[in-house]
């Protein structure tokens, strides 16, 4: 069965604020150390170790598939949460999506982490997770997630908990003027995160969040909504991240990330971090022990081909075999290399992505004599130019 990092190493890294709520920055970081370290020992004495690689991972206690495979204890993340004890660490199995779920006032401490191969997509929450009374001292961590909220749904909404997210991404491209995430009174931790899409990504009131190695960029900075919304006292602490207006002593810097939140091979985000706070990344890849990249990702590019390995193991079965611009739009847009017309429409995916189009099908689209796209959604079609400034084409082909 597969390994993983348990939760006391967890909060071992990444429990300062837990710690202690209500302190105020900055701390006295050798005393924050030494407290969480004496709950990472009292936690692991509550839990089941695994045998054989280490103190650092352990045999999850019950498994989440949504396919219901071999081992699995329950298919929903409610079901999971309902019926885990104090020190529970659920595997949450990857290349599927699962709904969201509520943990309410409770005084455990509970550790989703998830399951996933550098080949598998990590598991997808698309639902809205809700998070509140977990008692003071308790933590709800949640390492390894992709969540792509709907249309108009928060990703997480959490009030009086202390919460950690490591090694997850946050994408709200289709939900835009909602945020990510949203505190109040409570205390956040992002570790190796990246939460990208637009308007404010993070709501907080009278909390607490540290950043550290994460990503925080918002695409319509430009009409006003800083990237992170902190109000009623809230207080940030940011560490070796970036976030877009510079924010709370940030890097203001384009992180360089693909369509869905994927580092790109010249993004300045890489081996930009510190290193030591997370072993592993969302993929369960090995991050640099001296300078990580910051974010969700690790870019791993063995061959030097300009694409990481996971995407060419997911597609191809194998490194180094990715090559020319075909492949690097299909890794920058989040579409199939292989099959690049997934609805058979005469439309490539990349160009449907391109003019807004989100429909499978022609009801969106007019097109002229010439089967020229003209219009989208009642929209005239945008002019769309390639890296050379000359003007791009949409044509449906016959």
């Amino acid at each position: 069965m597969k390994k993983i990092r348990i939760l006391g190493e967890v909060l071992q890294s990444g429990d300062a604020r837990s710690a202690g709520r209500n302190l105020q920055w900055p701390l006295t970081w050798i005393a924050l150390l030494c407290f969480c370290l004496c709950c990472a020992l009292l936690l692991r004495a509550q839990m089941q170790q695994g045998s054989g690689t280490g103190s650092s991972t352990t045999n999850p206690t019950m498994i989440v598939d949504a396919a219901n495979g071999p081992g699995t204890d329950y298919t929903t993340l409610q079901a999971a949460w309902d019926a885990a004890s104090d020190g529970e660490v659920i595997g949450v199995r990857g290349d599927t999506a699962y709904a969201g779920f509520s943990a309410n006032d409770s005084s455990k401490n509970v550790a989703f982490l998830a399951m996933t191969e550098p080949s598998e997509e990590p598991p997808t929450i698309k639902g809205s997770v809700v998070i509140s009374g977990i008692n003071d001292g308790s933590v709800v961590v949640l390492d390894g997630f992709v969540f792509k909220p709907q249309e108009g749904v928060v990703a997480v909404d959490m009030d009086m908990v202390s919460t950690q997210f490591i090694n997850c991404l946050f994408n709200n491209k289709n939900s835009d003027g909602v945020p990510l995430v949203y505190a109040s009174n409570s205390d956040i931790t992002l570790i190796h995160c990246t939460l990208i899409g637009g308007s404010s990504l993070v709501s907080m009131d009278y909390s607490e969040m540290l950043v550290q190695n994460s990503i925080i960029w918002n695409g319509d900075f430009n009409y006003g909504d800083p990237a992170v919304y902190a109000c009623g006292q809230s207080q940030v602490e940011v560490e070796d991240s970036i976030i877009r207006g510079g924010q709370f002593g940030a890097f203001d810097v384009d992180p360089l990330l693909t369509r869905d939140g994927w580092l790109m091979a010249l993004s300045p985000a890489r081996s930009a971090a510190e290193a030591g706070w997370a072993e592993t990344d969302i993929r369960e890849q090995l991050r640099s022990d001296s300078a990580p990249d910051m974010g969700c990702d690790e870019f791993t590019d063995t061959t030097g081909n300009g694409f990481p390995d996971w995407w060419e193991l997911r597609f191809f079965g194998n490194i180094g075999v990715a090559s020319g611009q075909a492949h690097l739009d299909a890794y920058l847009y989040g579409t199939d290399p292989l099959n690049p017309d997934s609805s058979g429409d005469g439309i490539p995916d990349i160009d449907k992505i391109k003019l807004g189009i989100t429909s499978q099908n022609d009801d969106e689209i007019v097109y002229d004599n010439n089967s020229m796209i003209i219009e989208v959604t009642g929209k005239a079609a945008p002019i769309v130019r390639d890296e050379e400034g000359n003007v791009t084409s949409f044509t449906k082909a016959n």
